[in-house]
């Protein structure tokens, strides 16, 4: 008989055909009418976050039941997720509210680089450590006289001392 290692229910919850296999690589889902890219700037609990909208509005998101449940091992909504969510059109906004959405996919950190390649993508929800840092510096291939110095790599020879590539070694 088989030992039970993992042990009491907590183990036996997630049921064997909600396992994803590994290697698993969902599809993407991109942003179609009344869908907009957003990022979780704060954590509200009940269900609830604020997110920064693609038109750098804030918006109050509820997070749905079906990512409060078993499967939420495989998309963990958390501080600075990138989201896709649903606008509510038909909803009327109350005054001094902020308007509502539906949270409808939970981007990976590995499906962050094919989003960023898409059009309706707004590089700047994006958080600070997903941003590509600008050093200022810019190669070019031009060549400044001024600027190079030109070593002469001929070995010369000399009695008792060796300069190789310009480099006297009795001076090291």
């Amino acid at each position: 008989m088989v030992k039970n290692k993992g042990g009491g229910n907590k183990s036996k919850r997630m049921a064997r055909k909600n396992v994803k296999p590994v290697g698993y690589k969902p599809k993407m889902r991109f942003a179609i009418d009344g869908e907009i890219y957003a990022r979780v700037i704060k954590m509200n609990g009940q269900g609830n976050v604020d997110v920064m909208c693609n038109d750098n509005k804030l918006r109050l998101c509820v997070i749905r039941r079906k990512f409060r449940g078993r499967n939420k091992r495989d998309n963990k909504v958390s501080l600075n997720s990138i989201l896709l969510v649903g606008l509510r059109e038909w909803e009327h906004l109350a005054e001094g509210k902020k308007p509502k959405v539906d949270l409808l996919y939970v981007y990976s950190d590995s499906q962050l680089d094919d989003l960023k390649r898409d059009s309706k993508f707004n590089n700047e929800i994006l958080p600070d450590s997903v941003k590509q840092e600008d050093d200022g510096i810019v190669f070019t291939e031009n060549i400044d006289d001024d600027d190079d110095e030109v070593i002469d790599t001929k070995e010369e020879k000399s009695e008792g001392n060796k300069i190789i590539d310009g480099i006297d070694f009795d001076d090291i």
